[in-house]
């Protein structure tokens, strides 16, 4: 699966299709013919997480240290099992603009959005509420 910005189009990369452990995770352009390192796959964790698995390294998106800040870079790393690897998909509500739902991905260890995809349904649009 490819991670979709609801904000860009673009989608969550791994940098220059790195291999190592701290490599960076980036937003970029869709590519139809080189894209492995573009591309995701949930491994399920039990209790609703899941680890985001590159698919041309094998590794996944890890919030380094366990931070709790916010706007910490997001890497990829060798598996651990730790909390700092585990996201949740929860459903939210994207505000009356657009009227659609966004899936966005919460990292368990820091309680904070961590990355955005939108592989979502999107409903029919209604009149937006006052601004």
């Amino acid at each position: 699966m490819k991670l979709v910005s609801q904000a860009s189009e673009k989608v969550i990369c791994i940098d220059n299709a790195e291999t190592t452990n701290g490599a960076r995770v980036l937003q970029w352009e869709w590519n139809d013919t080189w894209n492995t390192h573009r591309q995701f796959r949930l491994e399920w964790m039990g209790a609703g997480h899941f680890q985001l698995v590159a698919v041309h390294s094998g590794k996944v998106l890890d919030v380094p240290g366990s931070s709790h800040d916010s706007e910490v870079p997001i890497i990829q790393y060798q598996s651990t099992g730790g909390y700092n690897q585990w996201f949740r998909l929860d459903p939210v509500e994207y505000g009356c603009a657009t009227n659609s739902w966004l899936m966005v991905f919460l990292c368990r260890s820091a309680d904070h959005v961590a990355a955005a995809a939108v592989p979502r349904p999107v409903r029919p649009r209604q009149p937006c509420c006052a601004r």
